[in-house]
Formats: structure tokens, sequence, C-alpha cells
């Protein structure tokens, strides 16, 4: 029942009542108690009524807001949470570094060098007037960092490696170990990119090689045994090398010194 007719009939029953009052003056006493109790009970039914009404309407209200309000509260909980999720997930995936951002640092006797990782460098030097690339470790002693066994590239000698990179990758996801090429000569033999496994582990070897009296090409001391992971950094910073080269060579004379300590 709407508040409208609820309404209707409380002003109804009041009008009805003082009705009765006026008729009850003319009523005997006796029947008077009665008739106002009976006029009491009718009263106090239609105030029930209109109250009842009126808690019902309240409770269907509080009803509607306490729903909303749980609306609210899942819809800002699903956000927060959606929230946290990217944020965990962008910091559990780290950005790629900007390649462009890639900057080598320069050494004190004026050349340029990269990390391959905590122990490995690919530096640019020059000597005796030729630009050498070195794939080199480096060790820390009396407080000076110092350069460790590697081998040194000269540039043609880098171009090379860097034109057989993609072929040297194949090889080696393929783990064919048969792969090897000629990166240059030497007075003594050649330098080579090629693929060893040792301990069951594949690397990507760059090594100058000699040959011995029998005519067979064996490996030397000098060169740079590479993992998986240092190898893909390279090629990455391949390049940035290249760049740095060319800025070295602007001040440098053509020379056959390979530079190899």
């Amino acid at each position: 029942m709407s508040d409208d007719k609820n309404q209707a009939l409380v002003e109804e029953n009041k009008q009805l009542r003082q009705c009765l009052r006026d008729v009850l003056d003319e009523v005997p006493e006796a029947k008077r108690a009665k008739i106002e109790a009976l006029l009491g009970a009718s009263s106090s039914s239609a105030s029930s009524a209109n109250t009842s009404s009126t808690e019902k309407k309240k409770t269907k209200d509080n009803k509607k807001k306490t729903k909303q309000k749980h609306s609210e509260i899942i819809s800002s909980s699903s956000s927060s949470s959606n929230s946290s999720s990217s944020n965990a997930s962008a910091q559990a995936s780290p950005k790629k570094p900007d390649q462009e951002s890639i900057q080598p640092t320069k050494d004190a006797e004026g050349g340029l060098h990269f990390s391959l990782d905590a122990k490995r460098r690919v530096s640019v030097t020059v000597f005796k007037g030729n630009v050498l690339v070195g794939l080199r470790e480096w060790y820390e002693k009396d407080g000076k960092t110092l350069p460790g066994k590697g081998v040194s590239l000269k540039a043609p000698e880098w171009k090379s490696l860097v034109k057989n990179a993609k072929t040297a990758t194949e090889a080696f996801e393929k783990q064919n170990f048969d792969f090897v090429t000629e990166l240059g000569k030497t007075w003594k033999g050649q330098k080579r990119l090629s693929l060893r496994s040792y301990k069951g582990k594949s690397f990507f070897d760059v090594r100058e090689h000699y040959e011995d009296k029998a005519g067979e090409i064996k490996p030397t001391r000098k060169g740079a045994t590479l993992s998986d992971a240092v190898w893909k950094r390279l090629c990455t910073l391949m390049p940035h090398v290249d760049k740095a080269v060319a800025q070295l060579s602007g001040n440098t004379d053509d020379d056959d010194s390979d530079g190899d300590n």
C-alpha cells in the first residue's frame, strides 16, 4: 500500500473519530466507554499500519544504499587489484634497454670499452696505428683493473666476425660443432670463429690458431671463449662497437701489427 493511501486512511479515521465523539455526547455513559475503547483500537491500528509502511520504506532504502555501497567497494577493490597486478607485471618484466642509450666507457689511454659481463669487456683501442677490437677478461690487482687472457682483432677481422655472427648463432642453435670460419691471417696461422663443447656446455670461440710442422691447424692460448649469454650481449653491442671503431679510425694509419699480448 502506498504512503498516499495510508495518509488518506489516517485522515479519514481522524474525521470519523471526531464525528463519533460528537455523537458520544448523546450516548449513555455505560455504552460510551465501550465505543471510546473501539475508537482507540482503530486509531492504534491505523497508526501502526502507517508506521509499518514507513519502516518498510526505510528498510528498502537502506537495502538499496547498502547494495550500492557494496558495488562501490567491489569496484574499488577490483580497480586496486588491477592496478597492483599491472605494477607487479611491470616490475616482473623489466624494460629492455634502449639500444641508442648504450654508451662506451672511455679508458685513460683514450680507448673505449663496453662490458660483456662482470669480468669480460669488448674494447676498442689504437695500437701502433691500428684500431683493434679486444675480447678479453679483466681482473683487479692492487686497486687497478688489468687485462687478462683474450684476443685482439684488427678492424677487418672484426668486420668478418660481425658478418658471420648470424651464421654462427644458427650453427650454435643446431649444435653444429663443425662450424668454423676464418677471420684473418696471422704470421703464424689464422684467427677463427668456431664452436666448442666443454663439460657438457656449448661455447663460441674466437681464437688465434697456428700451423704446426705437420701442417695441422691448432689453437693457441690467445682467444676468448664466450657463453651463449655473453655472445648475445656481444651481438647486441656490435653496432655500437662499429661506431667506436669508426670514431677511432679517424686518427690512425695502416699497419700490419696485430697488437696481441
